[in-house]
């Protein structure tokens, strides 16, 4: 168990160093006024990571689970609200599933499984982003790499011929 956790820590580390460089500011256009990004909070056990931005990746061992939340701000960073439900998608459920928490009445907290196959899939959070009856979409995606779990026995076999000894 310590061994997965140590897994997960040091890959979300190097991670968030990658995004940190990435995401900093770029001398291009400047942002638009009514632009939002997303936040994504996930736990394992006691260990819990929050990410921040526009693209997000999460590596999951087919022989565990993780709750995610997404969250979301305004283009200024502080929290912005949604109209209505958060609506979760996977993009191939043979890889990995999503579900709204079942012990909760908040969409925007949800669980994500792994399915009968390994490979990468995306989970995406779709929500209305303008308050009021007109509708402006807002999606919210994480790449989700599901990959072989934690080794539970192994196999010697040969590599070649017998050969004699000299």
């Amino acid at each position: 168990m310590i061994g997965v956790v140590k897994t997960v820590y040091y890959g979300l580390l190097k991670f968030l160093k990658k995004e940190m460089f990435r995401l900093r500011p770029q001398p291009s256009k400047p942002k638009k006024k009514e632009e939002i990004h997303c936040i994504v909070t996930t736990q394992f056990e006691n260990f819990i990571v929050t990410a921040e931005g526009i693209h997000m990746a999460y590596t999951l061992a087919n022989d565990h689970y993780v709750n995610v939340q997404v969250a979301y701000v305004d283009s200024k960073g502080n929290p912005a609200q949604v109209d209505g439900d958060v609506v979760w998608a996977s993009s191939n459920d043979a890889i990995v599933t999503v579900a709204v928490l079942t012990e909760s009445v908040d969409t925007t907290k949800a669980q994500i499984k792994p399915g009968v196959e390994i490979g990468q899939a995306q989970i995406t959070a779709t929500a209305d982003a303008r308050i009021g009856p007109d509708i402006k979409e807002i999606i919210c995606t994480l790449d989700v790499m599901v990959v072989g779990g934690e080794a539970v026995s192994g196999t010697i076999t040969p590599t070649g011929d017998p050969l004699p000894i000299p």
